[in-house]
């Protein structure tokens, strides 16, 4: 059954020292024996089912005796009992009851709230960004979150969208995924009886970063070069080949790659600078960059 609460002696991974009476809280221990002799190895409901027997509780019409078993030739057995379920809403708030799974969802309500916040779009984005948000502070509820690492997380993220504000400083987008997986790794102090997933923090601070170093610098630019990086006002505008044209080849002028063509006897080659000097249907007409050139 694992780790018995709120008590535990000893240490993980040594011998389990035998609990004092006085300490025993919550805990019971059944033992069974098999109709016809040999072993059995008991399911949970039965263990459950057993323990519930002549146990009195407080109903609405006052005390109550439970009885789930019932003799019969040469033992007893079970009367049915049923467990009822959680509810659809427990079950939902149960997905971020994990370590792993409230920094995943804490992390990731963060990182599409920045997302939506630069992508400015129709709000699903914000929709997402709530619920994980919601679930990750329903994490931070119940578990023995670490403050430190808490706010480890959000001074990484803060050095990720500071990363991204100023154009993609590659300092500060290392140390803030690193910052990330940190956080994750001390997020909650749970063990020995909840021992957190590597692979979960792992996976979530490697697509925290990528997020930030791929699909945010690729969105916003998407969204936000519309009106400036226009084919009309990127006549005139110097770039630079980044292939070998023959005669077309791709540049790329403020940031943004475009299909061009050149005349063969052009020669530009890979890196050579160029400029716009005409629209040719989706492709840029391009020469190499003179010095006399005004």
């Amino acid at each position: 059954m694992g780790y018995g609460a709120p008590t535990i002696v000893g240490r993980v991974n040594e011998p389990v020292v035998p609990l004092p009476e006085d300490l025993v809280d919550g805990t019971t221990r059944v033992e069974a024996t098999a109709p016809l002799g040999g072993l059995v190895q008991p399911s949970l409901r039965q263990l459950v089912v057993s323990d519930l027997d002549g146990l009195e509780v407080q109903t609405r019409s006052g005390a109550r005796v439970l009885s789930t078993l019932q003799p019969i030739d040469g033992g007893v057995t079970h009367i049915p009992t049923v467990l009822r379920q959680p509810g659809l809403w427990d079950r939902f708030l149960r997905l971020a009851v994990r370590p792993e799974a409230a920094f995943f969802f804490l992390a990731a309500g963060l990182t599409v709230a920045a997302f939506e916040f630069y992508a400015i779009g129709p709000g699903i984005a914000a929709g997402v960004a709530a619920i994980s948000l919601f679930l990750g502070g329903y994490g931070l509820s119940v578990l023995p979150v670490r403050g430190w690492a808490l706010g480890l997380l959000l001074a990484s993220w803060g050095l990720l969208v500071a990363s991204h504000q100023r154009g993609g400083i590659g300092v500060l987008r290392v140390v803030g995924t690193l910052g990330v997986g940190v956080a994750g790794w001390f997020f909650a102090d749970t063990a020995p009886q909840i021992v957190p997933s590597p692979l979960g923090v792992v996976l979530t601070a490697v697509a925290v970063g990528a997020f930030f170093w791929v699909a945010m610098p690729t969105v916003t630019r998407a969204r936000f070069s519309t009106g400036t990086v226009g084919r009309e006002s990127l006549m005139g505008r110097r770039g630079k080949a980044l292939v070998r044209f023959d005669p077309d080849g791709v540049v790329e002028v403020e940031g943004a790659r475009w299909p061009a063509t050149a005349h063969r006897a052009a020669g530009i080659e890979a890196g050579t600078p160029v400029v716009v000097t005409g629209l040719d249907g989706h492709y840029l007409e391009v020469e190499p960059v003179r010095e006399n050139r005004p």
